[in-house]
């Protein structure tokens, strides 16, 4: 049990880190949509999207597979996007 213990004190402070990195791309996707308002560019770019999609899970070696990082990468970039989405 102190294995277990151990283990979920980790996955917290995990946690924590994921949901700090989380609230910091989120204010630069404020920032970011700050710029392509004032330069009249579209909020969404398929491309870079793709590029972001393509990058993490080409450099994955860990349990979760590609397609769960795409999942979970897919639903970041979405939350993002709505945030550029209402500046």
């Amino acid at each position: 049990m102190k294995r277990l213990t151990e283990i979920r004190i980790r996955i917290d402070i995990l946690d924590w880190k994921i949901a700090d990195l989380l609230q910091e791309r989120a204010g630069l996707a404020l920032e970011t949509g700050k710029i392509k308002t004032e330069h009249s560019l579209p909020i969404r770019d398929e491309e870079r999207e793709k590029k972001i999609l393509n990058t993490v899970t080409g450099s994955s070696h860990g349990p979760l597979s590609d397609e769960s990082l795409r999942r979970i990468y897919a639903t970041i970039i979405d939350e993002c996007r709505r945030l550029e989405e209402s500046r």
